[in-house]
């Protein structure tokens, strides 16, 4: 997440929310989902509930 330039993400989309999540955090999240080959949102909310202690070192705040 370092290569991201949060700078310009943070400019083109301002303080975007929908609902309670943040853009940046869905960004994370949908990232990480693609890099460790998740197939559905049920597959997706099991691997980050499994690592919720996790989610701090990948940039999130909270478990989606």
């Amino acid at each position: 997440m370092e290569f991201v330039p949060w700078s310009s993400f943070a400019r083109i989309l301002g303080d975007a929310r929908v609902s309670t999540l943040p853009c940046t955090e869905h960004f994370r999240i949908m990232a990480y989902v693609q890099l460790t080959w998740r197939e559905s949102l049920r597959d997706e909310e099991a691997t980050l509930s499994a690592n919720a202690t996790n989610l701090n070192g990948m940039g999130l705040r909270q478990a989606a």
